[in-house]
């Protein structure tokens, strides 16, 4: 895998969105802070989901 994902810039550090007592909606609709989501939780590193004998063949999910 030499794939390279894209930067994202951040505009506001997402810290500093949430309160106590409070979370900012941003946190929900912002498409930049979605996209650095994805890149750090999902896109840098394999999930593992299930053993391979619990996939018999190919395809089979």
């Amino acid at each position: 895998m030499s794939n390279l994902i894209p930067a994202v810039n951040l505009t506001v550090d997402p810290a500093e969105l949430v309160q106590p007592d409070r979370v900012h909606t941003s946190l929900y609709t912002d498409s930049a802070l979605f996209d650095a989501e994805l890149q750090k939780i999902f896109h840098s590193t394999w999930i593992w989901v299930a053993h391979e004998s619990e996939v018999p063949e190919p395809g089979s999910y």
